[in-house]
């Protein structure tokens, strides 16, 4: 059976102790092992607020993977997760080559924009100026409202055509 990638985001308990949540972490891990996939990375997001009381909780731990595995891995860890206690939410979505590539764009945006900052800087030039060249910022807060509004409009011309409108919800 092939393997494609997906992104797990998981929600643990505020109730946990780093070291609780450590070892609740490696019960996924080895879970998620055990279904044969394999973690490509991890992201620690940490404690946030909740968009909405769950458990009567306000707050959660966030977590973060890209993972390798089949659909049938994908099942066994999605029951695996919906019993532990301690995991108040999760989400499991494959990642289609749209997304990789918006994710590589995104990355690149990013580094140009970095070192544009760094250029900034050893000019001795402040944050703000602007380039009319190609209409994007040079640095400066400016940069990241660029960045958002073509990321916003690349995924709104990806995801538009995708989607249908079902009635009633």
């Amino acid at each position: 059976m092939a393997s494609a990638e997906y992104e797990l985001i998981y929600i643990l308990s505020p109730d946990l102790e780093s070291a609780e949540e450590e070892q609740q972490s490696q019960r996924i891990r080895n879970s998620l092992t055990q279904s044969e996939g394999t973690i490509l990375s991890e992201n620690r997001w940490g404690r946030r607020p909740l968009a909405y009381e769950i458990k009567k909780k306000r707050e959660g731990i966030y977590v973060y993977l890209i993972v390798n595995m089949t659909s049938e891995g994908t099942l066994q860890i999605g029951r695996f997760l919906q019993t532990e206690p301690n995991v108040l939410r999760h989400i499991l979505v494959r990642i289609t080559k749209a997304k990789k590539a918006e994710d590589a764009r995104i990355a690149q945006l990013m580094e140009a924009r970095r070192a544009q900052d760094e250029s900034a800087e050893g000019r001795g030039v402040g944050a703000g100026t602007h380039s009319d060249t190609d209409g994007a910022p040079d640095a400066g807060s400016d940069a990241e409202e660029y960045l958002d509004d073509s990321v916003e409009d690349s995924l709104d011309s990806e995801y538009s055509d995708d989607e249908e409108e079902v009635e009633g919800e």
